[in-house]
């Protein structure tokens, strides 16, 4: 079924006679992409805008087994790959408390034996494609104090919600 998908997308595309060479920024529900040896299918496709005209897409990425999020900015300079955690695991706790209590995250925190610090705050409008509705969203993303390859973000949607993921950034080369 998924070999199925998979030459129709790429029939389709060779076959339309536009000649385009897909991109990331080309991936759609249904589409197949390679990652560390495995064959992922996007399953959802979400839009965020950043202001200022700077805006992302991310793709949740499934391989019959797990679910990962391909996050693509329009110059591909920023790629990241992540999946969710336990947001009520030890300091991601503590500073999802300190989020809805006082609005502000905490600037430190160890989790999963590293040190991480907080690097960004930003504010996004998120939209799941298929769906009318754009929902706001604050990000605080904390990198490692080692490498600053691998990232924590902490998402807030609404008053009282809070999401955890970790993950790291790639490039381009990774993603087949």
């Amino acid at each position: 079924m998924v070999f199925g998908r998979l030459f129709k997308m790429f029939k389709s595309e060779r076959g339309s006679g536009t000649g385009k060479d897909l991109t990331l920024h080309d991936l759609d529900m249904g589409f197949i992409v390679d990652y560390e040896m495995r064959s992922w299918e996007v399953k959802e496709v979400a839009h965020y805008d950043w202001g200022n005209s700077f805006k992302g897409k991310e793709f949740k990425i499934f391989d019959g087994k797990e679910y990962l999020y391909l996050y693509v900015d329009p110059s591909l300079e920023e790629l990241s790959v992540s999946y969710q955690v336990n947001v009520n695991d030890g300091d991601v706790l503590a500073s999802k408390k300190s989020i809805i209590n006082t609005d502000e995250p905490l600037h430190v925190l160890q989790y999963d034996n590293k040190n991480w610090i907080i690097d960004d705050e930003s504010l996004a409008e998120y939209k799941i494609e298929g769906e009318s509705d754009w929902m706001d969203l604050l990000c605080w993303t904390y990198v490692d104090q080692g490498s600053g390859d691998e990232f924590v973000a902490l998402n807030r949607w609404g008053e009282k919600k809070v999401e955890a993921y970790r993950g790291k950034f790639i490039k381009p080369f990774e993603i087949s």
